[in-house]
């Protein structure tokens, strides 16, 4: 029996890893502030853990084309919320004030999701390695919408964004300025 070495990721994987590490833990909470409001780009998806079955909430990135959604997948499918939504094969999606429960859903190639987007989003997405995105057919939004949504913007305010805005500006200016200091 031939034992393959193990191998060592590559930068480019432990740069991913890292990238999602900080997302999950400091920027998707920060985010969640803004995502699913009427004039933000961020969406949030409502999904449940395939194993532990806890309710989850996950900042991201979506476009309405025609009567569907869709998610381009920046890390891949390996990522949490990708496997529970597609193990559910149903999730909800608050959507520019509106929840959705979306099903049927279906990977596309990159090439006909990208168009979905503004074109100054479509160069950056051509970029990705994924070569596919994730469209969610949608259900009409429930009649209950207005009133989970205005949960959610109660748990999530946007006052708390605004907040950490304002302490990262102040942070900023304080380094700002120590710099200036020194030279």
């Amino acid at each position: 029996m031939k034992l393959e070495p193990i191998r060592e990721p590559s930068f480019r994987a432990k740069l991913l890893d890292r990238i999602r590490y900080f997302n999950r833990r400091f920027f998707n909470p920060f985010s969640l502030s803004f995502a699913g409001r009427p004039y933000s780009f961020w969406s949030v998806i409502l999904h449940t853990g395939r194993h532990s079955g806890k309710a989850y909430i996950t900042p991201i990135i979506t476009a309405r084309q025609d009567d569907h959604f869709v998610i381009p997948l920046p890390y891949g499918q390996q990522v949490d919320w990708f496997k529970n939504i597609m193990a559910a094969g149903s999730c909800e999606l608050i959507y520019k004030g509106a929840v959705y429960h979306v099903s049927n859903l279906e990977m596309i190639p990159i090439e006909e999701g990208v168009k979905a987007f503004p074109g100054w989003v479509q160069s950056r997405l051509s970029r990705l390695d994924s070569q596919q995105m994730l469209r969610l057919n949608q259900i009409p939004s429930s009649e209950d919408s207005q009133d989970r949504y205005q949960a959610f913007t109660t748990t999530y305010p946007l006052s708390r964004g605004l907040w950490v805005l304002a302490f990262i500006a102040f942070l900023a200016v304080g380094i700002g300025h120590r710099i200036i200091r020194r030279n």
